[in-house]
């Protein structure tokens, strides 16, 4: 049975990412798409006096063509790997760990002083194994009873 567990949960890990990736770059494509198309259409002054947004990609990697994926996946792995240099995120949880000098020296004492009463406790499993072989080379092995004969004529 566990022989076929992990290939079976490891294809279903595979197809929830790749049906992940896959709908990622379908609405990316379809976002970027309909964005183009709309920038063809003639431009009216913008309502608010804030300046338009840009568009989710450049507008040289926006193809005309839904199914062609190629130039979105590219954008997309350029994003991952150009990431820029400050990201506002909070410290990693190893820099938010206050670390106490009284608690770490009782909890160091503590571990050794379990450690002590394993090794005592092995050390005297070890004495009691050779103490009861001792006890049992010492006594004398019985000899094999003889077996008794049946009378025949009784």
């Amino acid at each position: 049975m566990s022989y076929f567990l992990g290939p079976i949960s490891g294809a279903l890990v595979a197809g929830g990412v790749y049906y992940g990736f896959s709908s990622l770059i379908t609405k990316s494509t379809s976002e970027s798409t309909s964005r183009y198309q709309q920038s063809k259409r003639p431009q009216t002054k913008p309502k608010s006096s804030l300046p338009p947004t840009r568009p989710y990609a450049p507008s040289y990697l926006i193809t005309a063509h839904p199914n062609d994926y190629t130039t979105s996946l590219r954008y997309l792995s350029n994003r991952l790997l150009d990431t820029p240099a400050y990201i506002p995120a909070p410290p990693p949880a190893a820099a938010r760990v206050h670390h106490n000098e009284f608690t770490e020296t009782l909890k160091s004492r503590w571990n050794q002083e379990i450690a002590y009463i394993a090794a005592g406790f092995r050390g005297w499993g070890r004495d009691l194994t050779r103490w009861g072989n001792g006890l049992l080379e010492k006594l004398p092995t019985p000899s094999p009873a003889p077996k008794e004969r049946k009378d025949e004529g009784s």
